[in-house]
């Protein structure tokens, strides 16, 4: 026992036995390993209560002598000699407090095997622009694939079927009808599949949406989030083209007076083959449509229809072409059409991969394309000839049924990735999305029947003050507000930048909406409404 030189031990002690150390259970066995020190059990003796031994030489008494200033700090030879071996440092503290899972802040919408990406349009029923969706990336629409389904106004095909009956059951027949033409389902038997190939096996979706003329344009998609896992996203990747780069190239083509047609390949990723087999995906395809493949075609897919663990008809079919939703789809699709330009001498712009220029003739020949859609443009009309044909060449596959045939448009006036282009004033171009402008007006007039009125100025005095203490906009209302916003951001993109400072901040703030976020959209669409006639007129002033 170390203590102050005036503290008495008590008469009674004898050993260290009667001693309680604070932390230390009497009842624990005195066969303690020290780290650094190594003894055996006679040297372990128990010291009396008036001497503790430490060591070799140290020895504290009851009664320690008072050490003299002057030999402080002096070692000796053997203190000097002694090694103590370091400590090693404590295992972290783990809490012991229960572990709950935490709810989401938000749910995405494509979730489970249901793929319902198309919510949003169920509940409001007023479809937002069918080709908003042309400048949106792939981080884009990975990441929000709610504002992608909204963007995209499709209804899935049990919706279509109740809101459009046997119009939207054509378009389904229409549509399987073209992947079988084109050999993309090869039907397999679930024993054939490795363990990895079925749990990759991915889910089937129709989407329909009504387009401008009436038509009912019908997409087969693949559920691809399968694949995030195990595709990189560098490998899938595809470029689409920059809404800079078309504004830019209208600009020159009516400076240039050039010829413009506009073209749509039909059925574009279909139509391309998948080389490589680790690139074909499985698909299953259930209810509907397992019905209108076998009617298509009964000897080919009828032997190998099985029900899943609820009773429904599916279908296991390899696909040979790529579809939508896959990862690769695009890519193989852009490989395929670049190669198609490149093999005639085409050379890529530096800046946006999905612009291409050729020289024909001591003269430009411009093209640029996102995905299937693409403006091509030369001074020469008899140039343009020679390149449509190639075009249908390359990438047209007409069936007995008419379709497959590359659509081009001639002339001054051209419906191309939801914008209208009006080239018929020598040395410019007039850009409008009235359609869109109507659509956005019509969409809020429904969410906000007292918003009447007219503006001078998209944006309000206070437009970046944020008050958090405002109250938040209601569910139904959030929904409402970002649709609006969404159908607005795809005006502005094109042929409004005049709101681009009101948009690009109540983008921001979709989340969670406040009612002064309420009442800046509001001041934004009486902009709108006051200006819902107002083309962008673009020209050069021939500077270089």
């Amino acid at each position: 026992v170390v203590g102050d030189a005036d503290e008495e031990v008590p008469p009674d002690t004898e050993s260290t036995d009667c001693v309680e150390t604070p932390g230390v259970d009497p009842g624990v066995s005195d066969d303690i390993e020290i780290p650094g020190v190594d003894c055996d059990e006679e040297a372990l003796e128990a010291p009396s209560a008036q001497e503790f031994e430490v060591g070799d030489d140290l020895k504290c008494h009851s009664d320690p002598p008072v050490i003299e200033s002057e030999t402080a700090h002096e070692e000796t030879a053997q203190e000097a000699a002694l090694v103590v071996e370091p400590m090693q440092p404590p295992e972290p503290r783990r809490s012991s407090r229960a572990k709950t899972q935490t709810k989401p802040g938000h749910v995405p919408s494509v979730t489970g095997s249901k793929h319902s990406c198309a919510v949003a349009q169920l509940e409001s029923h007023g479809v937002l622009n069918p080709d908003a969706h042309v400048f949106m990336q792939d981080d884009f629409y990975q990441a929000e694939p709610d504002i992608v389904a909204m963007v995209m106004t499709q209804l899935s095909l049990r919706a279509g079927l109740k809101a459009w009956g046997d119009k939207a059951q054509n378009a389904a027949r229409n549509e399987m009808k073209q992947l079988r033409m084109r050999d993309t389902f090869r039907p397999k038997h679930w024993r054939e599949l490795s363990h990895t190939q079925r749990q990759m096996a991915l889910e089937s979706h129709v989407f329909l949406k009504e387009k401008r003329d009436g038509r009912t344009k019908t997409r087969t998609i693949a559920g691809g989030d399968k694949q995030r896992g195990c595709i990189r996203k560098e490998d899938a990747s595809s470029s689409a083209v920059a809404a800079e780069s078309v504004l830019l190239t209208c600009i020159l083509d009516a400076e240039e007076g050039r010829d413009v047609p506009v073209s749509d390949i039909p059925n574009a990723f279909i139509q391309t083959r998948v080389e490589d087999k680790k690139d074909m995906a499985f698909i299953k395809i259930r209810g509907v449509l397992v019905d209108i493949l076998v009617e298509i075609a009964p000897d080919v897919y009828k032997p190998y229809i099985t029900k899943d663990k609820k009773g429904v008809e599916q279908l296991l079919v390899q696909c040979q072409n790529p579809l939508y939703g896959t990862m690769v789809a695009r890519l193989l699709y852009y490989r395929k059409f670049a190669k198609s330009l490149t093999d005639v001498d085409f050379v890529m712009n530096p800046c946006d991969p999905c612009v291409a220029n050729k020289m024909i003739k001591g003269k430009q020949m411009t093209i640029c394309w996102h995905v299937d859609d693409l403006k091509a443009s030369h001074v020469s009309e008899k140039v343009m000839d020679r390149m449509i044909k190639h075009l249908r060449q390359e990438h047209e596959s007409t069936f007995e049924d008419g379709s497959g045939a590359v659509a081009v448009s001639r002339g001054k006036i051209h419906k191309h990735l939801g914008m209208t282009l009006d080239f018929t004033v020598s040395g410019q171009v007039k850009l409008s999305v009235f359609d869109c402008i109507e659509e956005v007006l019509t969409a809020f007039a429904k969410a906000e029947p007292k918003g009447a009125g007219t503006k001078s100025s998209a944006a309000p005095d206070n437009l970046f003050a944020v008050n958090e203490d405002c109250e938040k906009l209601p569910p139904d209302k959030i929904v409402e507000f970002h649709n609006v916003v969404a159908k607005t951001l795809h005006a502005t993109k094109r042929a409004r930048p005049d709101t681009c400072a009101a948009v690009s901040f109540l983008t921001t703030r979709v989340r969670e909406p406040d009612k002064d976020d309420w009442k800046k959209l509001t001041h934004l669409m009486r902009c709108i409404r006051g200006a819902r006639k107002m083309p962008l007129i673009s020209s050069a002033d021939g500077a270089h």
